[in-house]
């Protein structure tokens, strides 16, 4: 398992641009964009022409605090952001994803994580995004946005506010048929969160924030931690990549296997974790228990 391990699949992603042309357009303003007060206050520039838009759509998508948001100049539905199928791809749009990054001084900043653009797209540093809701199904929610991004020469640069109409969530079975008890934390720059899922398969720890069961996929996680031959890696939403560490950062950080069980989702382990080491530059500490999955080597 590597880094590419966490790198996470974008929901929402169209087919493919044909564009060449590099892009060239100014810096974005690096103020605060306003309070929301409406979808006449969004500007958008479509490699530097204004691009209004007429509709505003949000969901929630998997991750503590991840929403997206699909702004038209046209027809749209919330059945279109839910089942990321949209028509009228002709007119000018803006897709884009919100969410939270822990920075270097170790605070959370709410951001512009991830945008689409006949595909995907590159966001530039600097972006700011709030969301005032809870996107829940037929209410109104505030948004301001501030982003510039860009793929294959083509370039949007969006700043003010909308209002969008919520969408709820896609309806997703649940990962996992049985709970599992857990008393464990993460703590990373003094950000503490409870660790909700763990897997064990053979000597390779995995650690997450998120529900996690067997299969090779990865949770959309605010922090994912694993250990294997040697190294640890540290991902999550919380991160734009992954970074590994040797073990010496790292080694005061214990994760002790205990008892086996079963479970209606396979075989456990309890696991015992302790310590703290050094991750991407941030102090990370374990600390409880969790019973993990015991899953075969594949």
């Amino acid at each position: 398992m590597r880094s590419a391990l966490f790198v996470m699949l974008v929901l929402g992603a169209c087919g493919k641009g044909d564009g060449k042309q590099e892009a060239t357009s100014s810096d974005p303003p690096k103020t605060a964009p306003p309070k929301a007060a409406g979808l006449g206050t969004l500007e958008v520039k479509i490699n530097g022409k204004s691009a209004p838009m007429k509709k505003a759509f949000i969901k929630r998508i998997p991750g503590a605090g991840r929403y997206q948001v699909h702004a038209v100049d046209g027809d749209g539905s919330c059945q279109e952001l839910i089942d990321n199928v949209f028509n009228n791809r002709d007119l000018p749009y803006i897709l884009f994803n919100i969410g939270q990054r822990l920075g270097a001084d170790g605070k959370l900043r709410t951001e512009v994580t991830e945008i689409f653009i006949k595909g995907s797209g590159t966001v530039e540093p600097g972006s700011m995004a709030t969301v005032g809701g809870t996107a829940d199904n037929g209410t109104k929610v505030d948004v301001s946005v501030l982003y510039k991004g860009s793929n294959e020469g083509t370039v949007h640069e969006v700043s003010g506010t909308l209002v969008a109409e919520g969408c709820g969530e896609r309806a997703e079975p649940a990962l996992l048929k049985s709970a599992h008890p857990s008393t464990a934390t993460i703590t990373i720059a003094g950000q503490k969160r409870p660790i909700m899922g763990a897997r064990r398969t053979k000597d390779r720890f995995l650690l997450t924030t998120g529900a996690i069961d067997c299969s090779p996929s990865t949770p959309f996680a605010e922090a994912i931690l694993l250990k294997q031959y040697g190294s640890w890696e540290l991902g999550g939403t919380w991160f734009t990549q992954a970074t590994k560490d040797k073990d010496k950062e790292m080694e005061k950080v214990i994760i002790t296997p205990g008892a086996a069980g079963t479970s209606d989702d396979g075989p456990t382990v309890s696991l015992a974790l302790s310590g703290e080491g050094t991750m991407a530059g941030h102090p990370v500490t374990l600390d409880g228990t969790i019973e993990a999955l015991d899953c075969p080597d594949s």
